[in-house]
Formats: C-alpha cells, structure tokens, sequence
C-alpha cells in the first residue's frame, strides 16, 4: 500500500480574531453604558442588582452592532473553514476515528485558541 499518507496543518488558519479592537469596543460600550445610567452603579463600579430601567444611546447601539457584527463574520469564516477541512480529511481518509476528546476538555486547556478556532 502506497497510500499511507500523514499530514499536520493549522486547523482553520484564515480565522483570524482581533483581539484588541474587541476589547477596545467592549471597553467603549461599557463606558457608554455607564455614562448613560448612573444610578444603575455602586459607587464603587458595580452594578446594582435587580436594575432594570437601562438607557442605551444610539451610539452605544451602534457599538454594540459593529460588535456584533465582527462575532458574526468571525464565525462565519470559521464555518466555511470547519467544512472545507472536514471535506479534505473526508476525501483523503477510509477510517475515520474520532479520540473522543471533549471540547471543554479542550477549552480548559487551550483557552483562546479554541474560542477562535473550534466551534462554540
């Protein structure tokens, strides 16, 4: 048998996650969130539990939208590249096993990398 063939590549390597413009769009909402409502914080930076009255600005929204949107496409690309390499490894494999590793497992071990990576 001539067909034995072994392979390592990157899984999914066109995901590629800003990691600092999240952050920084997060920080941002949560500045606006906070300038908005006042009264909905301790003054020492909680939140005050059971506050149900939040105002959010159309700015704050508008945030919170390109927020959205960044996870959105993120994981469309991760889609896309989850089913261009299933196909791959489909098309080269006659056995598949599976070794059964969680992706919890897997989330306590490799943190962010899975988060991007691997399905949520």
């Amino acid at each position: 048998m001539t067909g034995d063939e072994a392979g390592l590549q990157r899984f999914a390597p066109e995901v590629d996650r800003p990691h600092d413009e999240i952050r920084r769009l997060q920080r941002h909402i949560d500045r606006q969130r906070r300038a908005n409502n006042p009264g909905n914080y301790h003054p020492d930076g909680r939140a005050k539990k059971g506050c149900r009255n939040w105002v959010r600005s159309l700015r704050q929204l508008r945030a919170e939208r390109q927020l959205a949107e960044m996870h959105r496409y993120e994981a469309d690309v991760r889609r896309q590249a989850h089913g261009r390499d299933t196909n791959f490894l489909l098309s080269k494999a006659r056995v598949w096993r599976d070794d059964g590793v969680s992706l919890k497992a897997l989330q306590k071990r490799y943190g962010r990398s899975v988060s991007v990576r691997a399905s949520s």
